[in-house]
């Protein structure tokens, strides 16, 4: 069984994803052993230009359709999960700034990003309130024509190898935590100090350490200052999160489940699967099943996304019902496709599923998977949605 990733208008880009998902997939094993950043998986994709891979080309190509990024994900994240998760992390804050009020400033970074290929970090979490977007503790200094930032972040995914930075903040001291900035800094404007190691249980390579940031940037360096940033997270940064996380989850899963049928359809583990077995065929079938669910309803986010983004009913992605869907896609892709691995484990059995090898690697999908329901934790999205059921709550026809 081979899942298709056929989309004819990336057809030689994702040949180069593909290519690059099988190295990601050789040096998995040493990044999760080792915890270390998988800093030539990052080379590897600055050099196919894929750090810029949702930009139109200089020269008048088209823009990806999200379906496209969504493909890469997936196959980016079936090699190496951590390295899949920094590259949508990366594209997520991309899309911040192609889909922020544009200016010259912001058309200046979109293409000096398809020119330097930076990494780019998401700096949204603070002690006490953990990574909620629609709010911040921490003031900007106001010094004439500069901004001051001093600020903790207990968690900076590749924070100590980023390129450039979006920060969130709030304008100053009196300001309201709700009254939220968004910030973009460079490396050298920067002092970084590492506040916290990553010793985790799994996502060993994603490098997501607490750091603390210090520096002076230029007042034009406040991305979409025009307009209200909750606008700009409700429309782009937590729908692309949801969707691109939700695609690496998939791949991640995907990619184990192909190893698993390959390995039990070998004839030289005969011994190993009783292929007379009808235990065996439902657990594969149930495993299918999820899957293929999640599949589906990301499918359907995606053209949800896209639909109301092409038509220009931007209001439509702030409504209640496209959130509790939108919320919906992450719970159920974090919950259903971590226990999908946990049964495969099963279907696998000791040698294969529970022991560390890197011919099927289950053990480390199942502790990488076991994060997803943490990142952005299911329990607040649940809250979210049971408020918002008050209010969207008519499904008869």
């Amino acid at each position: 069984m081979r899942y298709s990733y056929e989309v004819s208008e990336v057809t030689d880009t994702l040949s180069e994803v593909r290519m690059a998902a099988k190295r990601f997939a050789e040096r998995a094993g040493e990044h999760d052993r080792d915890g270390s950043f998988p800093k030539e998986n990052i080379a590897d994709l600055k050099s196919a230009s894929l750090m810029s891979a949702s930009i139109p080309s200089m020269s008048g190509g088209e823009r990806p359709s999200l379906r496209s990024l969504s493909y890469m994900a997936e196959l980016l994240a079936s090699g190496c999960l951590s390295t899949g998760m920094i590259w949508a992390m990366h594209i997520q804050q991309v899309e911040v700034l192609i889909r922020q009020e544009q200016n010259d400033f912001s058309d200046h970074l979109l293409s000096r990003l398809q020119k330097e290929q930076p990494l780019i970090a998401s700096v949204t979490t603070e002690k006490g309130k953990g990574g909620h977007l629609l709010s911040s503790q921490s003031p900007m200094v106001t010094n004439g024509s500069s901004l001051y930032i001093d600020r903790d972040a207990p968690v900076v995914t590749g924070g100590e190898h980023a390129d450039w930075f979006l920060i969130t903040m709030k304008p100053s001291d009196e300001s309201p935590d709700s009254d939220v900035q968004l910030v973009f800094a460079e490396r050298h404007q920067l002092e970084l100090e590492s506040i916290s190691d990553w010793h985790v249980m799994g996502m060993r390579g994603t490098g997501s350490v607490g750091i603390h940031i210090r520096g002076s940037i230029g007042k034009e360096q406040m991305i979409g200052a025009a307009i209200d940033f909750k606008p700009l997270a409700v429309r782009t940064m937590i729908p692309m999160g949801h969707i691109l996380w939700s695609a690496c989850w998939l791949g991640a899963a995907k990619g184990v489940y192909e190893g698993l049928i390959q390995l039990i359809r070998n004839p030289q583990n005969r011994a190993r699967f009783n292929l007379q077995s009808e235990l065996l065929y439902a657990r594969l079938a149930r495993v299918r099943l999820q899957l293929d669910t999640v599949n589906i309803y990301l499918s359907e986010m995606i053209k949800q996304y896209e639909d109301h983004s092409n038509q220009g009913n931007l209001k439509l992605l702030e409504a209640p019902r496209f959130n509790i869907h939108i919320n919906n896609l992450k719970i159920l892709a974090s919950e259903t496709l971590f226990q999908a691995t946990d049964q495969m484990i099963d279907i696998a059995g000791l040698s294969y599923g529970y022991t560390a090898n890197d011919r099927l690697p289950l053990e480390r999908a199942f502790r990488d998977l076991r994060s997803a329901s943490l990142m952005y934790h299911n329990d607040r999205l649940l809250l979210a949605n049971g408020k918002l059921n008050l209010i969207d709550y008519r499904l008869l026809p």
